[in-house]
Protein backbone atom coordinates (compact mmCIF):
# COMPACT_ATOMS: atom_id res chain seq x y z
CA UNK A 1 0.00 0.00 0.00
CA UNK A 2 1.77 3.16 -1.23
CA UNK A 3 -0.90 5.71 -0.26
CA UNK A 4 0.30 8.18 2.36
CA UNK A 5 -2.11 9.59 4.98
CA UNK A 6 -2.10 13.08 3.44
CA UNK A 7 -3.22 11.72 0.06
CA UNK A 8 -6.48 10.00 0.95
CA UNK A 9 -7.36 9.33 4.56
CA UNK A 10 -10.36 7.15 3.67
CA UNK A 11 -8.30 4.74 1.58
CA UNK A 12 -5.49 4.75 4.15
CA UNK A 13 -7.90 3.98 7.00
CA UNK A 14 -9.45 1.13 5.04
CA UNK A 15 -6.04 -0.42 4.51
CA UNK A 16 -4.95 -0.05 8.14
CA UNK A 17 -8.23 -1.45 9.50
CA UNK A 18 -8.11 -4.68 7.50
CA UNK A 19 -8.13 -7.84 9.56
CA UNK A 20 -4.54 -9.01 9.50
CA UNK A 21 -3.77 -10.04 13.06
CA UNK A 22 -6.78 -10.28 15.38
CA UNK A 23 -8.90 -13.04 13.86
CA UNK A 24 -11.63 -10.76 12.58
CA UNK A 25 -13.23 -10.22 15.97
CA UNK A 26 -10.49 -8.22 17.72
CA UNK A 27 -10.34 -9.98 21.11
CA UNK A 28 -13.99 -10.98 21.56
CA UNK A 29 -14.30 -14.29 23.50
CA UNK A 30 -16.26 -17.08 21.82
CA UNK A 31 -18.13 -17.70 25.08
CA UNK A 32 -20.64 -14.86 25.39
CA UNK A 33 -20.85 -15.51 29.14
CA UNK A 34 -17.40 -13.91 29.36
CA UNK A 35 -18.59 -10.70 27.72
CA UNK A 36 -18.96 -7.63 29.96
CA UNK A 37 -22.54 -6.56 30.63
CA UNK A 38 -22.18 -3.33 28.66
CA UNK A 39 -21.61 -5.43 25.49
CA UNK A 40 -24.95 -7.19 25.93
CA UNK A 41 -27.13 -4.29 27.01
CA UNK A 42 -29.16 -2.44 24.37
CA UNK A 43 -29.11 1.26 25.14
CA UNK A 44 -31.77 3.85 24.33
CA UNK A 45 -31.84 7.63 24.31
CA UNK A 46 -34.84 9.50 25.75
CA UNK A 47 -35.73 13.17 26.29
CA UNK A 48 -37.45 13.00 29.67
CA UNK A 49 -39.13 16.42 29.47
CA UNK A 50 -40.30 16.21 25.85
CA UNK A 51 -43.96 16.07 24.85
CA UNK A 52 -44.75 12.51 23.73
CA UNK A 53 -46.94 11.58 20.75
CA UNK A 54 -47.83 7.89 20.80
CA UNK A 55 -47.53 6.15 17.43
CA UNK A 56 -49.87 3.48 16.13
CA UNK A 57 -48.72 -0.13 16.72
CA UNK A 58 -47.31 -2.08 13.81
CA UNK A 59 -50.46 -4.19 13.78
CA UNK A 60 -52.30 -1.08 12.52
CA UNK A 61 -49.62 -0.08 10.00
CA UNK A 62 -49.55 -2.91 7.47
CA UNK A 63 -48.58 -1.66 4.02
CA UNK A 64 -50.70 -4.20 2.22
CA UNK A 65 -47.88 -5.49 0.00
CA UNK A 66 -46.15 -7.87 2.38
CA UNK A 67 -43.34 -5.47 3.29
CA UNK A 68 -44.35 -5.17 6.94
CA UNK A 69 -44.50 -8.95 7.36
CA UNK A 70 -41.12 -9.33 5.64
CA UNK A 71 -39.55 -6.71 7.90
CA UNK A 72 -40.84 -8.47 11.01
CA UNK A 73 -39.57 -11.87 9.82
CA UNK A 74 -36.08 -10.62 8.96
CA UNK A 75 -33.41 -12.46 10.94
CA UNK A 76 -29.66 -13.02 10.88
CA UNK A 77 -29.16 -16.76 10.43
CA UNK A 78 -26.23 -18.64 11.93
CA UNK A 79 -27.22 -22.25 11.24
CA UNK A 80 -26.82 -23.33 7.63
CA UNK A 81 -26.12 -27.01 8.32
CA UNK A 82 -29.63 -27.93 9.41
CA UNK A 83 -31.23 -27.52 5.97
CA UNK A 84 -28.17 -27.73 3.69
CA UNK A 85 -30.20 -25.74 1.20
CA UNK A 86 -29.14 -25.86 -2.45
CA UNK A 87 -29.62 -22.55 -4.20
CA UNK A 88 -31.49 -22.58 -7.52
CA UNK A 89 -31.06 -20.31 -10.53
CA UNK A 90 -34.58 -18.94 -9.97
CA UNK A 91 -33.85 -18.14 -6.31
CA UNK A 92 -30.58 -16.45 -7.19
CA UNK A 93 -32.23 -14.49 -10.01
CA UNK A 94 -35.02 -13.26 -7.74
CA UNK A 95 -32.57 -12.47 -4.93
CA UNK A 96 -30.37 -10.37 -7.21
CA UNK A 97 -33.24 -8.80 -9.11
CA UNK A 98 -34.82 -7.52 -5.91
CA UNK A 99 -31.65 -6.32 -4.20
CA UNK A 100 -28.93 -5.00 -6.56
CA UNK A 101 -30.17 -5.04 -10.17
CA UNK A 102 -31.08 -2.11 -12.35
CA UNK A 103 -34.73 -1.20 -12.00
CA UNK A 104 -35.41 -0.50 -15.66
CA UNK A 105 -36.05 3.18 -14.90
CA UNK A 106 -33.68 5.60 -16.62
CA UNK A 107 -32.10 8.64 -15.00
CA UNK A 108 -32.99 11.43 -17.37
CA UNK A 109 -34.81 14.71 -17.58
CA UNK A 110 -35.94 15.93 -14.18
CA UNK A 111 -34.23 12.96 -12.49
CA UNK A 112 -30.82 13.72 -13.99
CA UNK A 113 -28.21 15.13 -11.63
CA UNK A 114 -25.56 17.39 -13.10
CA UNK A 115 -26.21 16.11 -16.60
CA UNK A 116 -25.60 12.48 -15.62
CA UNK A 117 -27.64 9.96 -17.59
CA UNK A 118 -27.82 6.28 -16.64
CA UNK A 119 -30.09 3.69 -15.09
CA UNK A 120 -31.46 3.53 -11.59
CA UNK A 121 -30.79 0.48 -9.47
CA UNK A 122 -33.00 -0.87 -6.72
CA UNK A 123 -30.81 0.76 -4.05
CA UNK A 124 -29.55 4.35 -3.65
CA UNK A 125 -25.98 5.41 -4.36
CA UNK A 126 -24.31 8.72 -3.48
CA UNK A 127 -24.18 10.78 -6.66
CA UNK A 128 -25.14 7.74 -8.72
CA UNK A 129 -21.53 6.55 -8.64
CA UNK A 130 -22.31 2.89 -7.83
CA UNK A 131 -18.85 1.85 -6.54
CA UNK A 132 -19.95 -1.61 -5.34
CA UNK A 133 -19.22 -4.89 -7.11
CA UNK A 134 -20.73 -8.24 -6.16
CA UNK A 135 -19.14 -11.70 -6.14
CA UNK A 136 -20.92 -14.98 -5.40
CA UNK A 137 -19.16 -18.17 -4.28
CA UNK A 138 -21.77 -20.84 -4.97
CA UNK A 139 -21.05 -24.03 -3.04
CA UNK A 140 -24.40 -25.86 -3.22
CA UNK A 141 -26.87 -25.63 -6.10
CA UNK A 142 -29.28 -27.78 -8.05
CA UNK A 143 -28.79 -26.14 -11.45
CA UNK A 144 -25.77 -23.81 -11.27
CA UNK A 145 -22.16 -24.82 -11.80
CA UNK A 146 -20.37 -24.53 -8.47
CA UNK A 147 -17.72 -21.86 -8.21
CA UNK A 148 -17.03 -18.14 -8.13
CA UNK A 149 -19.20 -15.70 -10.09
CA UNK A 150 -19.27 -11.94 -10.65
CA UNK A 151 -22.61 -10.21 -11.14
CA UNK A 152 -22.57 -8.16 -14.34
CA UNK A 153 -25.09 -5.39 -13.64
CA UNK A 154 -25.24 -4.00 -17.17
CA UNK A 155 -25.89 -7.40 -18.71
CA UNK A 156 -27.92 -8.68 -15.71
CA UNK A 157 -26.01 -11.95 -15.83
CA UNK A 158 -23.61 -14.04 -13.77
CA UNK A 159 -20.05 -14.25 -15.06
CA UNK A 160 -18.49 -17.60 -14.15
CA UNK A 161 -14.89 -17.02 -13.06
CA UNK A 162 -13.42 -20.05 -11.25
CA UNK A 163 -14.76 -23.60 -10.65
CA UNK A 164 -15.21 -24.54 -7.00
CA UNK A 165 -12.75 -27.45 -7.24
CA UNK A 166 -9.96 -24.93 -7.89
CA UNK A 167 -10.29 -23.71 -4.29
CA UNK A 168 -9.06 -25.52 -1.20
CA UNK A 169 -11.80 -24.20 1.08
CA UNK A 170 -10.46 -26.09 4.10
CA UNK A 171 -7.24 -24.11 3.94
CA UNK A 172 -8.77 -20.87 2.66
CA UNK A 173 -10.08 -19.32 5.84
CA UNK A 174 -12.55 -16.58 4.95
CA UNK A 175 -14.39 -15.92 8.22
CA UNK A 176 -13.87 -15.66 11.96
CA UNK A 177 -16.78 -18.05 12.55
CA UNK A 178 -16.64 -21.69 11.49
CA UNK A 179 -20.41 -21.91 10.94
CA UNK A 180 -20.10 -19.27 8.21
CA UNK A 181 -18.44 -21.83 5.95
CA UNK A 182 -21.67 -23.90 5.86
CA UNK A 183 -23.75 -21.46 3.78
CA UNK A 184 -24.76 -22.49 0.27
CA UNK A 185 -23.58 -19.13 -1.09
CA UNK A 186 -21.01 -16.64 0.14
CA UNK A 187 -21.66 -13.13 -1.17
CA UNK A 188 -18.76 -10.68 -1.19
CA UNK A 189 -19.35 -6.95 -1.65
CA UNK A 190 -16.32 -5.03 -2.88
CA UNK A 191 -15.84 -1.35 -3.60
CA UNK A 192 -14.00 0.34 -6.45
CA UNK A 193 -13.22 3.40 -4.35
CA UNK A 194 -12.23 5.86 -7.06
CA UNK A 195 -15.68 5.79 -8.65
CA UNK A 196 -16.88 7.74 -5.64
CA UNK A 197 -13.63 9.49 -4.65
CA UNK A 198 -13.24 11.19 -8.01
CA UNK A 199 -16.44 13.13 -7.34
CA UNK A 200 -16.56 13.48 -3.56
CA UNK A 201 -12.94 13.13 -2.47
CA UNK A 202 -12.34 11.73 1.01
CA UNK A 203 -15.94 12.32 2.07
CA UNK A 204 -16.92 9.70 -0.49
CA UNK A 205 -15.59 7.05 1.90
CA UNK A 206 -18.68 7.63 4.05
CA UNK A 207 -20.99 7.30 1.08
CA UNK A 208 -19.55 3.94 0.07
CA UNK A 209 -20.40 2.37 3.41
CA UNK A 210 -23.82 3.99 3.53
CA UNK A 211 -24.46 2.38 0.16
CA UNK A 212 -23.27 -1.01 1.40
CA UNK A 213 -25.76 -0.68 4.26
CA UNK A 214 -28.61 0.00 1.82
CA UNK A 215 -27.64 -3.10 -0.15
CA UNK A 216 -27.44 -5.17 3.04
CA UNK A 217 -31.02 -4.43 4.03
CA UNK A 218 -32.14 -5.28 0.50
CA UNK A 219 -30.30 -8.59 0.78
CA UNK A 220 -32.07 -9.40 4.05
CA UNK A 221 -35.52 -8.49 2.77
CA UNK A 222 -35.13 -10.29 -0.56
CA UNK A 223 -33.83 -13.43 1.18
CA UNK A 224 -36.63 -13.35 3.76
CA UNK A 225 -39.30 -12.97 1.08
CA UNK A 226 -37.79 -15.96 -0.77
CA UNK A 227 -37.66 -18.10 2.37
CA UNK A 228 -33.85 -18.14 2.38
CA UNK A 229 -31.51 -17.71 5.32
CA UNK A 230 -29.31 -14.64 5.27
CA UNK A 231 -26.57 -13.29 7.50
CA UNK A 232 -24.27 -10.28 7.26
CA UNK A 233 -20.69 -10.63 8.44
CA UNK A 234 -18.05 -7.96 8.90
CA UNK A 235 -15.65 -10.40 10.62
CA UNK A 236 -13.92 -11.55 7.44
CA UNK A 237 -10.33 -12.29 6.52
CA UNK A 238 -9.95 -9.44 4.06
CA UNK A 239 -6.68 -10.45 2.49
CA UNK A 240 -7.64 -14.12 2.06
CA UNK A 241 -10.90 -13.20 0.33
CA UNK A 242 -9.27 -10.56 -1.86
CA UNK A 243 -6.63 -13.08 -2.92
CA UNK A 244 -9.40 -15.52 -3.88
CA UNK A 245 -11.22 -12.80 -5.84
CA UNK A 246 -8.01 -11.58 -7.49
CA UNK A 247 -8.55 -8.07 -6.10
CA UNK A 248 -5.57 -5.82 -5.42
CA UNK A 249 -7.08 -4.75 -2.08
CA UNK A 250 -6.35 -1.11 -2.87
CA UNK A 251 -8.14 -0.03 -6.02
CA UNK A 252 -10.89 -2.56 -5.28
CA UNK A 253 -11.34 -4.04 -1.83
CA UNK A 254 -13.88 -6.09 0.13
CA UNK A 255 -16.16 -4.00 2.36
CA UNK A 256 -18.95 -6.44 3.34
CA UNK A 257 -19.89 -10.11 3.23
CA UNK A 258 -23.14 -12.09 3.39
CA UNK A 259 -24.18 -15.70 3.80
CA UNK A 260 -27.10 -17.11 1.86
CA UNK A 261 -28.78 -20.48 2.00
Amino acid sequence: MQTRPNENLGKWFHYLSKDTSMGGRVSIPDDWNLWPENWKRVEYKEYKNAKVVKLLPLSDCGLGNGLTETLLRRRTSRDYVRTLHQITLKELSCFIGNSIAESGRSIAGADAVGGFVGNFRVYPSGGGRYPLEFYFLIKRSTDLELGLYHYNVKGHCMEFLIPLEKFNLEDLRMYSYEWAEDAAVNVFVASVFDRTFRKYGERGYRYIFLEAGHVGQNFYLAATALGLKCGALAGVMDKNIEKMLYLDGERESVVYSFLLG
